[in-house]
């Protein structure tokens, strides 16, 4: 059983809510995600599984392992022959499994796997006169003996957190520290669906479009705007990050200007490279909250992608044009993230 813990800043206070709740959250919508998987029924998920990872839920076909995974699991250096390899449905649903049920939360920081903060990073020191390979400043975790490089002070301003698993040599002043730790700072721009007045959640979400708050006709949710900026989905993706997990937020290979969140980026991604990626996981998790969200007076149903399009782009390998999404399938509302409600959709 692998363990997260808290920082202090994690537990609410003014204007800040308590952490933990996302989290479970997230654990949950996972859990979910691995039932609908696992249905022979469920066909509306498997669509989106199918939309998200530019593969069928039934393939057999094999990839390697993220190559991230395998560097942070001493594997990095493996001839590219030698690298273990997997089916995408097999690692996404062995990753959903274990999320889902294989973690608890500790109160012994220098045992747990993962640390989380919401206090803006503001343990962070940056290292006077360095920089890495690529010029970058590189910053140190005084108290879990972990460093980054980059733009630390942009970061703050448009980046929703930051998953640091890079050790700095120190095993801590009694060298008791998790070997496999990683930490996880959550940033003000995370934040951006509370001062907005969007759901931060997805259970705040079911309780708006049940209450008719976001009143729809035709009944549809745009899943970039209204769960985009959950802190749920932050949570999900940056776990994703960590040792057990290894997914990435690599650029795409050939758009390498763009963010690496939401669910126009994962639709520019061939197969080869969607799985590889944290936000997919992401998406996949949060996807499976909104088949169980239902608007105002429906007792059955829930939303899941349109129905009247199966065009499943970036499933061609490799990728065999640089045009920008929306100019290529500008009518496809399901690559566009436009979720239906559907009266008739799975338990």
């Amino acid at each position: 059983m692998k363990s997260y813990w808290l920082d202090s800043s994690c537990e609410g206070g003014l204007f800040k809510p308590k952490f933990e709740p996302y989290i479970l959250e997230a654990r949950i919508l996972a859990h979910r995600a691995l039932q609908r998987l696992q249905s022979p029924t469920d066909t509306d998920f498997a669509r989106v599984f199918n939309v998200i990872f530019k593969t069928p839920k039934t393939s057999t076909t094999e990839f390697p392992l993220p190559d991230l995974f395998l560097k942070l699991n001493g594997m990095g250096k493996l001839d590219p022959n030698q690298r273990p390899k997997k089916s995408i449905p097999a690692l996404v649903m062995e990753t959903l499994e274990d999320f889902a049920s294989g973690w608890e939360r500790t109160k012994n920081r220098e045992q747990a796997d993962v640390r989380l903060y919401n206090n803006c990073a503001a343990r962070l020191v940056r290292e006077k006169h360095l920089t890495n390979a690529a010029g970058a400043v590189i910053w140190k975790d005084p108290i879990n003996w972990i460093k980054t490089a980059g733009d630390l002070e942009q970061a703050r301003k448009d980046t929703n957190a930051i998953t640091m698993h890079t050790h700095d040599g120190n095993t801590g002043d009694k060298g008791t520290e998790n070997p496999r730790r990683a930490t996880i700072d959550i940033l003000p721009t995370a934040w951006k669906s509370e001062r907005t007045g969007l759901p931060n959640s997805m259970r705040a979400l079911k309780g708006t479009i049940a209450k008719d708050a976001i009143p729809l006709y035709p009944i549809q949710i745009d899943f970039d705007k209204y769960v985009g900026g959950m802190m749920t989905l932050t949570v999900a993706h940056e776990f994703m990050h960590v040792h057990a997990y290894g997914f990435t937020d690599g650029l795409s290979t050939y758009e390498p200007d763009l963010v690496t969140a939401g669910w126009s980026y994962i639709m520019r991604q061939t197969k080869d490279m969607a799985y590889e990626h944290a936000e997919a996981i992401a998406l996949l998790i949060m996807a499976a909250g909104l088949a169980d969200v239902r608007p105002h007076g429906a007792k059955e149903g829930g939303f899941t992608l349109d129905r009247s399009w199966d065009t499943i782009p970036g499933q061609k390998d490799p990728v065999v044009t640089n045009l920008k999404w929306d100019g290529r399938h500008p009518k496809n509302t399901a690559a566009r993230g436009m979720f239906k409600y559907y009266s008739d959709l799975t338990e």
